[in-house]
């Protein structure tokens, strides 16, 4: 019997053991004697493992690899298993499984909208279908109430003010966008009457006073210098329009009335209060200057 053992000490003090030898009998003396300390556990191990690997189950006739965790060799190589018949019988009975649950015909999106969602697209949930079309499940009233009782007494996003260099961003990701008429239509209809924030009643559909007129129109476009009055305008858009200060068209007077290009006029529907009092205070400054 030829054997040789070398016993050595590392760094950390710990004894290594390299072997090399014919038959294991000296290796089960020393597994004997060593008990369970740790290197008998891995004296076990190399005992146990054959010298040679077997071959795959499915009949690929490939070696398999030591599986270091079960200290075992493995049964199949790595996606051969589905090849054996015991794989191929388990792949049937899931296939048969989705068959038998998944319906004929896809159902309809919850949200009301009539679209037939998709299949779920994660493998564990691969025989389920989805509740809801993607981004729809917004649309549900029970999910809008939960989302808004999940948003009560959150504070993260009020007061905060974008910076100029994400504004700059913003405007030029949308610059020269071409949007499809279908995307105007829906957007239009999103925000047409009570669905607009800024909606008054139709109160943009009542008719003006009888002395609304061009020629009051050009008299106080005149007295503006046929500027924009807005001090916040840097770029002014023409045409230039005449805005009612108090929102009433049946006030015509001068000074109930102030030049403003058609961006400002349509900014002033919103915040009316602020833009209220900031053009009666530029119509006092004119009338304090002249007089």
């Amino acid at each position: 019997m030829k054997s040789s053992i070398l016993l050595s000490r590392n760094r950390k003090g710990v004894i290594t053991l390299f072997e090399k030898t014919e038959t294991i009998a000296v290796l089960s003396c020393l597994l004997f004697t060593m008990g369970t300390t740790e290197m008998g556990v891995a004296m076990k191990r190399i005992i146990r493992r054959p010298v040679e690997a077997p071959l795959c189950a499915c009949g690929c006739g490939q070696p398999v690899k030591w599986g270091r965790q079960q200290h075992k060799w493995r049964t199949y190589i790595f996606t051969h298993e589905s090849r054996s018949e015991d794989g191929k019988r388990k792949r049937r009975k899931v296939l048969l499984k989705r068959i038998i649950v998944r319906p004929l015909q896809a159902p309809l999106c919850l949200c009301g909208c009539g679209k037939p969602v998709k299949r779920a697209s994660t493998t564990r949930c691969n025989s389920h279908w989805n509740k809801y079309v993607w981004g729809h499940h917004a649309r549900n009233e029970e999910t809008r109430r939960k989302i808004g009782l999940k948003s009560i007494g959150r504070t993260h996003n009020r007061g905060r003010v974008a910076t100029l260099q994400a504004r700059i961003n913003i405007g030029l990701s949308s610059k020269g966008r071409i949007w499809p008429e279908a995307s105007k239509r829906a957007c239009s209809e999103r925000n047409k009457n009570e669905r607009n924030p800024n909606w008054r009643g139709g109160v943009s559909k009542t008719p003006y006073s009888l002395e609304w007129s061009n020629a009051l129109k050009r008299r106080v476009k005149y007295r503006d210098h046929w500027q924009c009055q807005n001090p916040h305008c840097k770029n002014p858009m023409r045409p230039f329009n005449v805005h009612h200060i108090d929102y009433d068209k049946m006030n015509c007077s001068i000074d109930n009335l102030i030049t403003l290009c058609v961006r400002c006029n349509g900014v002033a529907n919103g915040n009316r209060e602020y833009w209220k009092q900031l053009y009666q205070g530029i119509i006092c400054d004119k009338k304090n200057r002249t007089s």
